[in-house]
């Protein structure tokens, strides 16, 4: 079962760049579960959160690169298919460090361009 702080990489069809999914809430009592997805900072083209080179973000591993929240990408969807798809095409990669998790948050949190869906989830106790 999912749970907030899993670390999946997951690559996306066309785009040549590491993408990692974490997952940034526990599943709530409907079956969902809130991710981010973390890439890298230099395909961006407008400021936003970002970790340096070196940052330790799970377990036995640092960012290997200047990484950001790409919070447009953040979503809310049923932990269910989330689990399934990831199952199929992703890499388990650890648990963040709570520090790291809760870094992604409030990049989350701040972000104009992060779904209300993940805004509410985020802000349940």
């Amino acid at each position: 079962m999912l749970r907030a702080g899993d670390v999946y990489r997951l690559d996306i069809p066309g785009e040549k760049t590491d993408h990692f999914w974490i997952m940034v809430t526990d599943v709530d009592t409907a079956g969902r579960i809130a991710y981010a997805m973390l890439t890298d900072a230099r395909n961006l083209d407008y400021p936003k959160t970002h970790f340096a080179q070196g940052t330790p973000a799970w377990s036995n591993f640092a960012l290997t690169k200047n990484t950001t929240v790409d919070a447009a990408r953040s979503g809310v969807r049923e932990a269910a298919l989330v689990e399934h798809a990831l199952r199929l095409k992703g890499q388990y990669r650890g648990e963040a460090l709570p520090s790291f998790l809760e870094a992604v948050r409030e990049a989350l949190r701040k972000a104009p361009e992060t779904p209300t869906a993940v805004k509410e989830l985020l802000s349940r106790p």
